[in-house]
């Protein structure tokens, strides 16, 4: 808040992974929040620059559960959205509806979790590039710390899971960028725990794998180094009927 509150400004905040809650003068939780399309309506224009057809948004709060007259049933919802959003303190911000489209108007710059760890993934990655391992290493683990806390948890419609397809695969390149981070630093031991948790996360996804090998044979590990990658062939093998990719090849190659 520091640099806001030097000009007699309040950033507003709203964090919609983990416990959803809107932040000025007052924290206003979850809890005061009109349930779980409540939710789902202020993370869709939270995230959304432009307004959104009413139509569409109906769609984003309910999915297929939809159902004739809604029109009915967004109106209270969005009332209720405003009178957090004041409630908070947030001065010359609200929801504005209009026929067609609904809106979180703003005059003052928002702070939303989600976009700032997207902002801080991206810069990492091209600290990474410079061989900026230190900035690297503190844009991802900011970015982690986010993307792994669950995004608006019993809701269900074709927006969310897009949402969360996009979470999870923003998290499994900031585990990467955490996990380069340390190797840059000379910290193999921390970038296997890195590498693992990639694993954990998506079995699938082969730079994990491979992040894990170049950990071990930085370590001096040849043998763990070799054993992780028998045991991904022969996950890739059973679960897909596939080979390990070059790139994957190209790390056990190299330790051997």
């Amino acid at each position: 808040y520091g640099p806001w509150r030097k000009f007699g400004m309040t950033l507003a905040r709203i964090y919609l992974t983990g416990r959803m809650a809107i932040e000025g003068t007052k924290l206003i939780d979850e809890g005061s929040l009109p349930g779980v399309q409540g939710r789902v309506a202020l993370a869709a224009l939270s995230l959304t620059p432009h307004p959104i057809g009413r139509d569409h948004l109906a769609e984003i709060m309910w999915g297929e559960d939809i159902a004739e007259g809604w029109e009915k049933s967004l109106a209270p919802i969005l009332s209720k959205l405003r009178r957090a959003i004041a409630d908070a303190g947030i001065s010359g911000a609200s929801i504005v509806s209009s026929t067609g489209a609904v809106e979180l108007r703003r005059e003052e710059p928002f702070w939303v979790d989600v976009l700032a760890a997207v902002t801080a993934l991206d810069a990492a990655e091209g600290e990474l590039r410079t061989g900026n391992h230190r900035a690297a290493w503190v844009g991802g683990a900011v970015a982690t710390a986010v993307f792994r806390r669950p995004f608006l948890p019993g809701a269900s419609s074709d927006w969310v899971n897009q949402q969360r397809r996009s979470l999870h695969n923003w998290l499994l390149r900031s585990y990467e960028v955490v996990a380069d981070s340390w190797e840059g630093l000379g910290q193999p031991q921390q970038a296997a725990i890195a590498a693992r948790q990639l694993i954990s996360i998506d079995p699938f996804r082969e730079s994990g794998y491979v992040r894990l090998i170049r950990a071990h044979a930085a370590q001096g590990n040849r043998a763990e180094a070799v054993r992780v990658f028998s045991e991904a062939r022969e996950f890739l093998v059973t679960e897909l009927g596939v080979e390990p990719s070059d790139r994957l090849q190209e790390a056990y190659e190299e330790i051997l």
